[in-house]
């Protein structure tokens, strides 16, 4: 059994569910709004679905849990762009304003569902806010607080709340089969 949880990343659901966060409000959409929405969502899904929306790791990091892949491919790390087909999204200072809309076909309907609740959560943009509610978050604090680095990576077993955390022992051993 695996001693950390885990999923296989989808590059294509990540680089659709930045598009889909982006059209938001084109143009007025920044890099944090992006990562805690998905964030928010992913906890959201993986309790109430059994899985994350784009499989990604997440790093404990000093303004909050980021989703790895995510954001280097948001910073247009070139090691992260290489993994993506295409770019359809520009940036504009810290704001992210798309070329095109999300293609749904890369989206379950509990993936919006789920990212529609990530988005509630940050859309109204306040940086303090939305630091407090991700570092609040128990995933957020367990690693955080015994860090030995400034970008330790979280375990999904963390984002599960209390009362689903019967599922876990199928999630460990299926989690890296399933189908994100």
């Amino acid at each position: 059994m695996p001693e950390r949880l885990s999923f296989n990343l989808n590059v294509q659901k990540t680089v659709e569910v930045i598009l889909w966060i982006s059209s938001k409000n084109p143009g007025s959409v920044g890099i944090y709004q992006i990562l805690k929405t998905l964030f928010f969502a992913d906890v959201f899904h993986l309790n109430r679905y059994g899985r994350p929306i784009t499989g990604d790791d997440y790093a404990a990091m000093l303004y909050g849990p980021v989703a790895s892949f995510c954001y280097d491919v948001l910073k247009m790390n070139e090691l992260a762009t290489a993994q993506v087909s295409e770019i359809p999204f520009k940036r504009d200072g810290k704001f992210v304003v798309p070329d095109r809309p999300a293609n749904s076909r890369f989206l379950s309907k509990s993936d919006v569902e789920a990212l529609e609740y990530g988005w509630s959560k940050c859309k109204d943009g306040n940086f303090g806010k939305i630091k407090d509610e991700s570092h609040e978050h128990p995933a957020y604090d367990r690693t955080w607080s015994k860090r030995t680095t400034d970008a330790d990576l979280m375990n999904f077993e963390d984002f599960i709340d209390e009362e689903h955390k019967s599922q876990l022992i199928d999630l460990k051993e299926n989690g890296p089969n399933i189908q994100i």
